[in-house]
């Protein structure tokens, strides 16, 4: 995101991991409205392990911030 912070490009990320030096842009930038999106994370239950688990679980709880 070097060429973001730098005001060369603009980026679609989501709100939690705007940094402060960042600003968001929409429709009184002249920009669409963005569409809803869905994130999912897939496990094969063949494989679990307390360590997949926790590490899933922090991905997840990564997206809700």
């Amino acid at each position: 995101m070097a060429v973001v912070s730098a005001a060369l490009a603009i980026t679609a990320q989501l709100e939690s991991i705007i940094t402060p030096d960042l600003e968001i842009l929409g429709n009184c930038h002249g920009l669409p409205e963005l569409p809803a999106t869905s994130i999912v994370l897939l496990r094969n239950p063949a494989q679990q392990s307390a360590v997949t688990e926790t590490l899933a679980g922090q991905i997840v709880e990564g997206f809700r911030l």
